[in-house]
């Protein structure tokens, strides 16, 4: 009987625009999440900003790179991580509402309407990336977890990741 497992190394195309929306929403995400943290806690702006490139770029490289050789903790962990990029999209669009009309913002910083509009232009971008994700689960069997080998689209020409 055949169970869920590791999948062949490279994937199908179909995966491509999945991976580009993943990258994209989750290092906005890592940067809104350190953009508006200063805001609700009062502290200085500069303190959380330069954690969420390189969160976002150590979960990128881990993920990509199993992904790439076909481990199913990789695909778990980005099935995952897109569902915790959702669990903080309501709270975000929260925090720029916030920083955009609240007092505690602007006199903390000046520029809080200006990070807000670009919070906003933000989440405008991940709620895209969203769609394209949630699509591509839907549709590509590779990218589910509990799907069997039978099931896996055919590589084809597989596309490798770093």
């Amino acid at each position: 009987m055949a169970q869920p497992g590791n999948r062949p190394r490279g994937a199908p195309r179909a995966v491509l625009p999945a991976v580009a929306a993943w990258y994209l929403l989750i290092g906005m995400t890592c940067v809104e999440i350190t953009e508006f943290l200063p805001y609700l806690t009062g502290s200085e702006h500069g303190a959380f900003f330069m954690v969420g490139w390189p969160v976002a770029a150590a979960l990128g490289l881990t993920v990509l790179g199993g992904m790439g050789s076909g481990k199913l903790w990789a695909v778990r962990l980005f099935r995952w991580s897109v569902y915790a990029a959702v669990a903080c999209y309501l709270p975000l669009l929260g925090a720029a509402i916030y920083a955009f009309v609240g007092d505690a913002p602007r006199q903390q910083d000046p520029l809080a309407p200006d990070s807000a509009i670009v919070g906003f232009i933000f989440l405008a971008v991940e709620a895209v990336a969203l769609f394209v994700l949630f699509r591509a689960f839907r549709r590509v069997r590779w990218l589910d977890p509990r799907s069997l080998p039978k099931e896996w689209e055919p590589p084809g020409r597989p596309v490798r990741f770093p």
